[in-house]
Protein backbone atom coordinates (compact mmCIF):
# COMPACT_ATOMS: atom_id res chain seq x y z
CA UNK A 1 0.00 0.00 0.00
CA UNK A 2 1.36 3.30 -0.88
CA UNK A 3 1.16 6.09 1.53
CA UNK A 4 1.89 9.04 -0.79
CA UNK A 5 -1.06 10.87 -1.46
CA UNK A 6 -1.82 12.99 -4.47
CA UNK A 7 -3.58 16.13 -3.87
CA UNK A 8 -4.33 16.70 -7.53
CA UNK A 9 -6.20 13.14 -7.65
CA UNK A 10 -7.95 12.27 -4.20
CA UNK A 11 -9.53 9.33 -5.28
CA UNK A 12 -6.27 7.64 -6.50
CA UNK A 13 -4.38 7.33 -3.30
CA UNK A 14 -5.43 7.70 0.59
CA UNK A 15 -4.48 10.94 2.46
CA UNK A 16 -2.56 10.58 5.79
CA UNK A 17 -4.58 11.76 8.26
CA UNK A 18 -2.65 11.24 11.94
CA UNK A 19 0.49 9.76 13.03
CA UNK A 20 1.92 9.05 16.33
CA UNK A 21 5.23 7.65 17.51
CA UNK A 22 6.12 5.68 20.79
CA UNK A 23 7.98 6.86 23.62
CA UNK A 24 11.07 5.65 22.20
CA UNK A 25 10.34 6.57 18.69
CA UNK A 26 11.08 2.99 17.57
CA UNK A 27 7.38 2.35 16.17
CA UNK A 28 5.10 4.53 14.47
CA UNK A 29 1.11 4.29 13.76
CA UNK A 30 -0.43 6.08 10.85
CA UNK A 31 -4.55 6.99 9.95
CA UNK A 32 -5.00 7.19 6.20
CA UNK A 33 -8.52 6.81 4.42
CA UNK A 34 -10.28 3.35 5.39
CA UNK A 35 -7.02 2.21 6.63
CA UNK A 36 -4.22 2.37 9.53
CA UNK A 37 -1.08 1.14 9.50
CA UNK A 38 2.30 0.65 11.93
CA UNK A 39 5.63 1.02 10.98
CA UNK A 40 9.09 0.47 12.46
CA UNK A 41 11.11 3.66 12.13
CA UNK A 42 15.21 4.01 11.78
CA UNK A 43 15.95 7.00 15.10
CA UNK A 44 18.93 7.83 13.26
CA UNK A 45 17.79 7.97 9.53
CA UNK A 46 14.23 8.12 9.97
CA UNK A 47 13.53 5.53 7.56
CA UNK A 48 10.43 3.67 7.44
CA UNK A 49 9.47 -0.28 7.11
CA UNK A 50 5.73 -1.61 7.31
CA UNK A 51 5.13 -4.15 9.60
CA UNK A 52 1.04 -4.04 9.63
CA UNK A 53 -1.89 -2.08 7.89
CA UNK A 54 -5.31 -2.78 8.62
CA UNK A 55 -8.21 -1.74 6.16
CA UNK A 56 -11.83 -0.83 6.95
CA UNK A 57 -14.41 -3.99 5.79
CA UNK A 58 -11.64 -6.36 5.51
CA UNK A 59 -10.47 -8.96 8.08
CA UNK A 60 -13.68 -8.58 10.20
CA UNK A 61 -12.77 -5.05 10.80
CA UNK A 62 -15.75 -2.77 10.18
CA UNK A 63 -14.87 0.00 12.49
CA UNK A 64 -12.01 2.28 11.47
CA UNK A 65 -13.87 3.78 8.33
CA UNK A 66 -12.30 7.74 7.77
CA UNK A 67 -9.99 6.78 9.92
CA UNK A 68 -8.98 10.79 11.27
CA UNK A 69 -6.28 9.90 14.17
CA UNK A 70 -4.04 6.80 15.24
CA UNK A 71 -2.42 7.04 18.82
CA UNK A 72 0.53 4.73 20.03
CA UNK A 73 0.59 4.05 23.87
CA UNK A 74 3.27 5.30 25.47
CA UNK A 75 4.58 1.50 25.99
CA UNK A 76 4.06 0.70 22.06
CA UNK A 77 1.93 -2.24 23.24
CA UNK A 78 -1.48 -0.56 21.43
CA UNK A 79 -2.44 1.36 18.81
CA UNK A 80 -5.84 3.11 18.89
CA UNK A 81 -7.66 4.41 15.66
CA UNK A 82 -10.72 6.84 15.37
CA UNK A 83 -13.05 5.81 12.72
CA UNK A 84 -14.77 9.16 11.99
CA UNK A 85 -17.65 7.51 9.66
CA UNK A 86 -17.98 4.95 11.85
CA UNK A 87 -17.78 6.76 15.15
CA UNK A 88 -15.91 4.22 16.65
CA UNK A 89 -12.49 3.72 18.73
CA UNK A 90 -10.89 0.92 17.96
CA UNK A 91 -7.68 -0.71 20.53
CA UNK A 92 -5.00 -2.90 18.08
CA UNK A 93 -2.46 -4.52 20.35
CA UNK A 94 0.90 -4.46 19.09
CA UNK A 95 3.91 -7.20 19.17
CA UNK A 96 6.92 -6.38 17.54
CA UNK A 97 10.70 -7.58 18.84
CA UNK A 98 13.10 -4.24 18.76
CA UNK A 99 16.62 -5.02 18.84
CA UNK A 100 18.81 -2.65 21.06
CA UNK A 101 23.08 -3.00 21.10
CA UNK A 102 24.45 -1.02 23.76
CA UNK A 103 28.39 -0.67 23.12
CA UNK A 104 30.88 0.50 26.10
CA UNK A 105 35.17 0.67 24.99
CA UNK A 106 37.97 -0.15 26.63
CA UNK A 107 41.54 0.00 26.85
CA UNK A 108 44.34 2.33 25.79
CA UNK A 109 44.25 5.05 23.50
CA UNK A 110 47.52 5.44 22.12
CA UNK A 111 49.05 4.18 18.64
CA UNK A 112 49.37 0.28 19.13
CA UNK A 113 46.90 0.01 21.64
CA UNK A 114 44.20 -2.75 21.94
CA UNK A 115 40.91 -1.38 22.40
CA UNK A 116 37.89 -3.53 23.43
CA UNK A 117 34.04 -3.12 22.14
CA UNK A 118 31.59 -4.88 24.58
CA UNK A 119 28.68 -5.04 23.36
CA UNK A 120 25.04 -5.91 24.90
CA UNK A 121 22.20 -7.18 22.38
CA UNK A 122 19.00 -7.24 23.56
CA UNK A 123 15.24 -7.67 22.41
CA UNK A 124 13.41 -4.70 24.05
CA UNK A 125 10.30 -5.35 22.65
CA UNK A 126 7.12 -7.40 23.58
CA UNK A 127 7.36 -10.48 21.05
CA UNK A 128 9.98 -13.07 19.90
CA UNK A 129 12.79 -11.85 17.73
CA UNK A 130 13.40 -14.34 15.55
CA UNK A 131 16.70 -15.33 13.16
CA UNK A 132 15.72 -13.14 10.17
CA UNK A 133 17.33 -13.29 6.52
CA UNK A 134 20.29 -11.43 7.19
CA UNK A 135 23.21 -11.07 10.08
CA UNK A 136 21.21 -9.33 12.55
CA UNK A 137 24.08 -7.26 13.81
CA UNK A 138 27.29 -5.40 11.73
CA UNK A 139 29.81 -3.83 13.13
CA UNK A 140 32.46 -2.55 10.37
CA UNK A 141 35.70 -0.82 11.80
CA UNK A 142 36.25 2.26 11.10
CA UNK A 143 40.31 2.87 9.81
CA UNK A 144 42.54 3.25 11.72
CA UNK A 145 41.13 0.54 13.68
CA UNK A 146 42.04 -2.90 13.13
CA UNK A 147 40.31 -5.92 14.02
CA UNK A 148 41.82 -8.73 16.02
CA UNK A 149 39.20 -10.87 17.23
CA UNK A 150 35.86 -11.20 18.57
CA UNK A 151 34.10 -13.86 20.63
CA UNK A 152 30.38 -14.47 22.26
CA UNK A 153 30.73 -14.48 25.60
CA UNK A 154 27.10 -15.19 26.98
CA UNK A 155 23.34 -15.81 24.90
CA UNK A 156 22.90 -17.37 22.23
CA UNK A 157 23.60 -16.73 18.44
CA UNK A 158 27.01 -16.62 16.31
CA UNK A 159 29.88 -14.52 15.88
CA UNK A 160 31.58 -14.28 12.71
CA UNK A 161 34.87 -12.48 12.15
CA UNK A 162 36.16 -11.05 8.69
CA UNK A 163 39.51 -9.72 9.29
CA UNK A 164 40.12 -8.22 6.09
CA UNK A 165 36.95 -6.38 6.06
CA UNK A 166 37.46 -5.16 9.72
CA UNK A 167 33.70 -6.66 10.38
CA UNK A 168 32.14 -8.88 12.99
CA UNK A 169 28.63 -9.70 12.41
CA UNK A 170 25.86 -11.30 15.01
CA UNK A 171 23.17 -14.02 13.76
CA UNK A 172 20.85 -15.24 16.17
CA UNK A 173 17.10 -14.99 18.27
CA UNK A 174 16.55 -13.35 21.37
CA UNK A 175 13.01 -14.06 23.36
CA UNK A 176 11.52 -11.04 25.48
CA UNK A 177 14.00 -9.74 27.59
CA UNK A 178 16.83 -11.74 27.02
CA UNK A 179 20.58 -10.58 25.73
CA UNK A 180 23.51 -11.64 24.18
CA UNK A 181 27.41 -10.30 24.77
CA UNK A 182 30.06 -10.09 22.10
CA UNK A 183 33.37 -8.89 22.93
CA UNK A 184 35.39 -7.37 20.25
CA UNK A 185 38.80 -6.90 20.57
CA UNK A 186 40.59 -4.24 18.05
CA UNK A 187 44.29 -1.72 18.13
CA UNK A 188 45.17 1.47 17.04
CA UNK A 189 46.72 1.56 13.89
CA UNK A 190 48.25 4.35 12.19
CA UNK A 191 46.51 7.30 13.42
CA UNK A 192 47.75 10.32 14.33
CA UNK A 193 47.29 12.50 18.64
CA UNK A 194 44.19 14.81 18.53
CA UNK A 195 42.27 12.11 15.75
CA UNK A 196 38.63 11.52 16.35
CA UNK A 197 37.50 7.85 15.51
CA UNK A 198 33.87 7.26 15.33
CA UNK A 199 32.40 3.59 15.52
CA UNK A 200 28.66 2.59 15.62
CA UNK A 201 27.24 -0.95 14.55
CA UNK A 202 24.21 -1.14 11.96
CA UNK A 203 21.54 -3.80 13.37
CA UNK A 204 19.09 -5.35 11.11
CA UNK A 205 16.09 -6.91 12.63
CA UNK A 206 12.51 -8.83 12.20
CA UNK A 207 10.17 -6.92 14.25
CA UNK A 208 7.05 -8.79 12.95
CA UNK A 209 7.97 -12.11 13.50
CA UNK A 210 7.94 -13.31 9.06
CA UNK A 211 11.28 -13.81 8.80
CA UNK A 212 12.26 -10.91 6.79
CA UNK A 213 14.83 -8.20 8.29
CA UNK A 214 12.47 -5.35 7.22
CA UNK A 215 13.44 -3.07 10.61
CA UNK A 216 16.75 -1.57 11.01
CA UNK A 217 18.72 0.52 13.76
CA UNK A 218 21.81 1.67 15.00
CA UNK A 219 24.13 0.87 18.15
CA UNK A 220 24.48 3.47 21.00
CA UNK A 221 26.94 4.35 23.49
CA UNK A 222 25.02 4.26 27.10
CA UNK A 223 27.42 6.57 28.28
CA UNK A 224 26.15 9.32 25.72
CA UNK A 225 22.83 11.14 26.13
CA UNK A 226 21.37 10.50 22.77
CA UNK A 227 19.52 6.90 22.02
CA UNK A 228 21.62 5.95 19.26
CA UNK A 229 24.88 7.25 20.27
CA UNK A 230 27.65 6.43 17.93
CA UNK A 231 31.17 5.28 19.82
CA UNK A 232 34.11 7.96 19.85
CA UNK A 233 37.77 7.79 20.48
CA UNK A 234 40.70 10.06 20.65
CA UNK A 235 43.34 9.33 19.93
CA UNK A 236 46.08 10.64 22.55
CA UNK A 237 49.87 11.63 21.92
CA UNK A 238 53.07 9.15 23.54
CA UNK A 239 54.01 10.40 26.15
CA UNK A 240 58.17 10.18 26.02
CA UNK A 241 60.61 9.85 28.64
CA UNK A 242 61.37 12.92 30.40
CA UNK A 243 65.15 14.15 29.80
CA UNK A 244 67.00 16.72 31.08
CA UNK A 245 69.03 19.79 29.72
CA UNK A 246 72.76 19.88 29.29
CA UNK A 247 73.05 22.38 32.58
CA UNK A 248 70.34 20.29 33.99
CA UNK A 249 72.67 17.42 33.63
CA UNK A 250 75.41 19.45 35.07
CA UNK A 251 73.84 20.37 38.24
CA UNK A 252 72.50 17.14 39.12
CA UNK A 253 76.24 15.79 39.06
CA UNK A 254 77.14 18.45 41.04
CA UNK A 255 74.83 17.86 43.44
CA UNK A 256 75.37 14.00 44.00
CA UNK A 257 78.73 14.71 43.57
CA UNK A 258 78.66 17.36 46.66
CA UNK A 259 76.80 14.43 48.59
CA UNK A 260 79.48 11.62 47.90
CA UNK A 261 82.65 13.90 48.85
CA UNK A 262 81.92 14.72 52.49
CA UNK A 263 85.38 15.68 53.51
CA UNK A 264 86.44 12.91 55.78
CA UNK A 265 88.51 9.11 54.45
CA UNK A 266 86.16 6.86 56.27
CA UNK A 267 83.12 5.75 55.63
CA UNK A 268 82.28 5.39 59.41
CA UNK A 269 82.49 8.75 60.37
CA UNK A 270 79.09 9.19 57.67
CA UNK A 271 77.25 6.53 59.21
CA UNK A 272 76.79 6.78 62.56
CA UNK A 273 74.53 4.45 63.07
CA UNK A 274 76.92 1.60 62.34
CA UNK A 275 77.82 2.64 65.38
CA UNK A 276 80.94 0.22 67.54
CA UNK A 277 80.68 -2.28 64.83
CA UNK A 278 81.87 -0.11 62.04
CA UNK A 279 84.87 1.48 64.04
CA UNK A 280 85.80 -2.41 65.25
CA UNK A 281 86.00 -3.22 61.75
CA UNK A 282 88.24 -0.76 61.07
CA UNK A 283 90.58 -1.09 63.55
CA UNK A 284 91.15 -4.80 63.34
CA UNK A 285 92.01 -4.27 59.64
CA UNK A 286 94.34 -1.94 60.79
CA UNK A 287 96.20 -4.40 62.69
CA UNK A 288 96.26 -6.93 60.63
CA UNK A 289 98.63 -5.14 58.20
CA UNK A 290 100.50 -2.51 59.93
CA UNK A 291 103.20 -2.75 57.90
CA UNK A 292 101.34 -2.59 54.58
CA UNK A 293 101.81 0.96 52.99
CA UNK A 294 98.64 3.07 52.01
CA UNK A 295 97.18 2.59 48.70
CA UNK A 296 96.44 5.31 46.32
CA UNK A 297 92.97 5.17 45.80
CA UNK A 298 91.22 8.28 43.82
CA UNK A 299 88.59 9.90 45.79
CA UNK A 300 84.95 8.97 44.39
CA UNK A 301 84.52 12.57 43.01
CA UNK A 302 87.70 11.80 41.03
CA UNK A 303 86.54 8.05 39.46
CA UNK A 304 83.22 10.09 38.85
CA UNK A 305 84.96 12.60 36.77
CA UNK A 306 87.06 9.46 35.25
CA UNK A 307 83.93 7.41 34.23
CA UNK A 308 80.59 10.47 33.62
CA UNK A 309 80.15 9.83 29.82
CA UNK A 310 80.07 12.81 27.50
CA UNK A 311 77.18 15.16 28.77
CA UNK A 312 77.65 17.30 25.59
CA UNK A 313 79.54 19.15 23.65
CA UNK A 314 81.55 22.07 25.43
CA UNK A 315 81.24 25.39 24.48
Amino acid sequence: MSLTSDESNPSQEPKIRDLSLSRDGHLMAMAFGDSAGLFSRNRTTGALALLEDVEDGEGGIGTIGGSSHAVLSQDGAHVYIIGRQDRALTAFAVATAFLTARIRVSGGTGLGDAVFFHVTLANAGNAPLRDGDTDEFVDTLPSPLLLLDARLDQGAGVVSVDAPANRVTWNGSLGIGEEAFVTIEARIGEAFPGQLIESQAVLQFDANGDGVNESTSTSDDPDAPGNEDANVLLVQEIQGIPTLSLWGAISLFAVLASGLQGGSSSPCDRLPSAGRRCRSAAHTESRASPSAPPKQVPSIHSRLLLESPQLGNQP
